[in-house]
């Protein structure tokens, strides 16, 4: 397991869907969000609508939110111009309230760990892979817990290396993409041997890639993972 700093308080709870029926939406608190936090608002509703039932909309800040919805705003703790998405700690915090959630990232790639936690919260559980082809159940009315999560990881770059088998199957090295932001890897480690690895270090160039990892490449670049 990854070593990282957790703070959580509960003081009761509030409900996100009721019988199918969405009780919050999803906000993306920039007017122009980094792609990575646009990937991680789909996310978000995606996960919530498929384990409730109830479609999850997703606004921006400027539209007005409907009385009684609960908004969940994503957005990061300290917005630059340019927002890095080089190794880091990759801190962010989820506040729930009983009339909002927030979830804020030092970075985009952080923002879109945040989400993967709060859906924790409700149900979801990353544990392997292959997991997406199970029934996952029904929740028609989802509770969450109020109070404060922080996570701070201790490891910088948390990087995972993929066995030939994975690299050589595409929908399979997909899959194994998605599992790592979702436990919190940021970084994509390619074998030694491998032809990826001798490529020019301008990974984020596609025309660098062999055909497999360009296929991927729109995968790995919108869950901000970096690639080594």
């Amino acid at each position: 397991m990854l070593l990282q700093a957790e703070h959580l308080v509960n003081r009761g709870e509030i409900r996100i869907t009721k019988d199918g029926e969405a009780h919050c939406c999803v906000v993306t608190d920039s007017s122009a969000p980094t792609p990575v936090e646009t990937f991680a608002s789909l996310e978000l509703s995606t996960y919530l609508a498929r384990i409730s039932g109830a479609p999850i909309p997703v606004q921006s800040a400027a539209s007005a939110i409907s009385q009684g919805i609960i908004p969940i705003h994503l957005g990061l703790s300290h917005r630059r111009a340019t927002p890095s998405l080089m190794p880091a700690n990759d801190q962010f915090e989820v506040l729930i309230q009983k009339k909002k959630v927030l979830i804020q990232g030092q970075n985009p790639r952080a923002v879109l760990f945040g989400v993967y936690t709060f859906l924790e919260q409700v149900g979801w559980l990353w544990t392997y892979p292959v997991d997406e082809d199970l029934e996952v159940p029904l929740i028609p009315t989802l509770k969450v817990q109020t109070g404060f999560h922080q996570v701070s990881h201790r490891v910088t770059v948390r990087n995972l290396n993929l066995d030939p088998k994975i690299e050589g199957d595409p929908s399979l090295l997909v899959r194994y993409i998605d599992w790592m932001a979702k436990n919190h890897f940021n970084g994509l480690g390619l074998r030694p041997d491998s032809e990826a690895s001798r490529m020019p270090s301008n990974f984020s160039e596609p025309r660098h890639w062999p055909p497999l990892f360009g296929d991927a490449m729109s995968e790995i670049k919108k869950r901000g993972i970096q690639v080594y």
